[in-house]
């Protein structure tokens, strides 16, 4: 008898996971079978569960679909040819493992200018688990990594409660800050201090932004938000309009306002449409997890806004604003890159962004928790 592991199925909005077994597939050349053993649940993934976003393409309950991306694990097998990962770092069963969701075409416009995130075909490999190979996603014992996966091996001084975020959260805000620029002397608004609000945090410090401001309304996320390195917290309780929440801004920057404004919130109703709204901000990078994929990204000077499909597209510097869709679950996010993971870890006089001893929760969607600085 074949070796058989366990998937859980999502089958409808707020209705049981069903659990169900399956063979363990044979890893064909090029490819790989890797041991789950640690699936975080994304805050996409309770949206999906509790039915503000819809992934039943027009289908009728009950469901059996794989859901959830946030993964790491160990090598279970290695298909003929496959003795590497993405940096080129030998590979061998038993090694640890973090690795993109998505598979990119290789052909399309997206994947040639190297924005593989945005490949229309990226998910076409997400088959539900009643269909070969079964395990396809991260709620399940094992996964099927197909050959073109990015997959990189994981430094044994980095836990996997923070590799795994590494694969979303924390993969997305380190592109967003790096694409906007971020950098000494820039004045930082981040809104929602859930799980990508906390990893922008640390990635901010880590960049030496010069001042960063946190919104939300809920005391907990406020707390880890000053834990993880932000200057200043907003309470929505304290500043119940748009209005007010501008003028704390105006007063905590000196009057100019902010650089860059980061909306981590994934509700259009957080995202500002009036003229001025966040004077001066030159930049904006928002999260699109409950808006169906779609993008809004507006002119932070002049109040303008646009509308598109691109689930990960970035208006040119020399826009007024420089806006980063990264919808959760199903926008296959930015790219793990090698560079995600060494942030993780110390590297000689270089500590990283975890620290031993200091180990708080990622509110918000996000379960994992971590050592941060």
């Amino acid at each position: 008898m074949s070796e058989t592991g366990l998937v859980a199925a999502f089958t409808g909005v707020r209705r049981p996971f069903a659990l169900m077994e399956f063979p363990v597939p044979e890893a064909e050349p090029g490819a790989a079978v890797v041991r789950i053993t640690l699936a975080n649940v994304c805050g996409s993934d309770l949206h999906i569960w509790r039915g503000t976003y819809d992934v039943s393409r027009g289908n009728s309950e009950p469901f059996c679909l794989s859901i959830g991306h946030e993964m790491t694990g160990v090598v279970h097998e290695l298909g003929d040819g496959f003795t590497a990962d993405s940096a080129g770092e030998p590979l061998a069963v038993g090694d640890r493992v973090v690795f993109q969701y998505f598979v990119g075409c290789g052909e399309c416009r997206s994947c040639r200018r190297d924005t593989t995130p945005r490949c229309p075909e990226g998910l076409k490999y997400r088959f539900p688990p009643d269909q070969y190979p079964h395990f396809t996603a991260a709620y399940g014992q094992y996964y099927y990594l197909r050959p073109g996966q990015a997959v990189f091996k994981v430094p044994d001084n980095v836990p996997d409660e923070l590799a795994g975020p590494a694969n979303c959260a924390l993969a997305q805000v380190i592109d967003g800050l790096e694409r906007g620029g971020a950098g000494p002397e820039d004045r930082l608004v981040i809104q929602g201090a859930g799980g990508l609000g906390l990893n922008a945090i640390a990635v901010a410090r880590e960049r030496g932004v010069g001042q960063v401001i946190v919104v939300d309304g809920i005391p907990s996320r406020l707390e880890l938000a000053l834990a993880f390195g932000a200057d200043h917290v907003i309470d929505l309780n304290e500043f119940p309009s748009a209005e007010d929440r501008i003028r704390r801004v105006f007063e905590l920057t000196e009057g100019d306002g902010a650089d860059l404004v980061m909306e981590l919130v994934g509700s259009p109703r957080s995202f500002p449409r009036r003229s001025g709204c966040w004077p001066r901000a030159g930049r904006c990078w928002r999260s699109a997890t409950s808006t169906g994929g779609r993008r809004h990204v507006g002119s932070l000077a002049t109040g303008s806004r646009r509308q598109d499909d691109h689930r990960h597209d970035v208006v040119p510097p020399r826009e007024p604003a420089v806006g980063i869709a990264a919808a959760l679950g199903i926008g296959r996010q930015l790219p793990l890159r090698p560079g995600s993971l060494p942030q993780l870890s110390a590297d000689g006089d270089r500590p990283g962004l975890c620290r031993p001893g200091h180990r708080v929760g990622s509110a918000g969607g996000t379960a994992a928790v971590g050592r941060w600085l």
